[in-house]
């Protein structure tokens, strides 16, 4: 059953990031879903 989860869009340079409701599918044959437990943004 597909997911709803709210994620953060960085659409580009000096544009405003926004939350947005997400859609995560199941995976397919030969997929898998992984949980990320953390990550960084370097900002250059």
């Amino acid at each position: 059953m597909p997911q709803q989860v709210q994620g953060v869009i960085a659409p580009g340079k000096n544009e405003p990031v926004r939350v947005e409701t997400i859609v995560i599918p199941d995976p397919g044959p030969g997929e898998a879903v992984v949980k990320i437990q953390a990550c960084g943004v370097c900002h250059t």
